[in-house]
């Protein structure tokens, strides 16, 4: 049955994560996964993901002076692998999670502290 319901290049991903991936895969029909199945460790490493983002961002703001623009060239590239990779990949899929968090708080930062945009605006 698990080779039915998860793609045949997972197969040497741990077990917890295959019957992730086989459980959203059964949810759609499809045979081809994107991202994660919501469930309480998702949301754990969602919320651990976005924290690490916006504290990583206010570190760097400090210390890039203008430097910034290189974290959405990051984020340009694993939003571009994640939308073109053909299944769920972990690392593509939390890497930019991850980077839409840092250049966010980056964005936001540089509007309200360099343009005098209000934070409710923003």
């Amino acid at each position: 049955k698990e080779a039915q319901t998860v793609p045949a290049a997972s197969r040497a991903l741990p077990s917890s994560i295959k019957a992730e991936m086989a459980c959203i895969c059964a949810r759609t029909g499809s045979s081809e996964c994107k991202v994660p199945n919501v469930t309480p460790l998702f949301w754990i490493i969602k919320v651990l993901a976005t924290t690490i983002g916006e504290c990583g961002a206010d570190a760097l703001s400090a210390k890039l002076d203008s430097l910034e623009w290189i974290f959405l060239v990051f984020f340009a590239i694993a939003l571009l692998a994640q939308l073109l990779a053909p299944r769920y990949i972990p690392v593509i899929y939390w890497s930019t999670v991850v980077l839409i968090s840092v250049v966010g708080t980056l964005v936001t930062d540089l509007l309200t502290d360099t343009l005098g945009v209000t934070l409710w605006a923003t």
